[in-house]
């Protein structure tokens, strides 16, 4: 997962990732993962928007999110994110 700070720089604590699928000199898919309240199916939301973290690394987004939550109050959504010209 990679976070860039308002002028383009990593994020401190953030790992950078090579953005190439372990050892197949393919680009790993990103996955879009958003955090959801399972009270009410809808996703939490931040000054009107979605609280989503795009990742190659989904495991790692999920974890992220939960860190510090109760589980029986939130989940997370992950869906594939498909560029143009990539089949699903």
């Amino acid at each position: 997962m990679t976070a860039m700070t308002a002028f383009g720089e990593p994020a401190p604590g953030f790992a950078r990732l090579s953005g190439r699928a372990q050892g197949r000199g393919q680009a790993a898919p990103t996955y879009a993962v958003t955090l959801v309240d399972r009270r009410t199916g809808a996703a939490l939301r931040l000054n009107g928007g979605p609280v989503t973290l795009y990742s190659r690394d989904p495991e790692a987004a999920r974890a992220e999110l939960l860190r510090s939550r109760n589980p029986a109050l939130w989940d997370v959504r992950v869906e594939p994110i498909h560029s143009a010209g990539r089949s699903p």
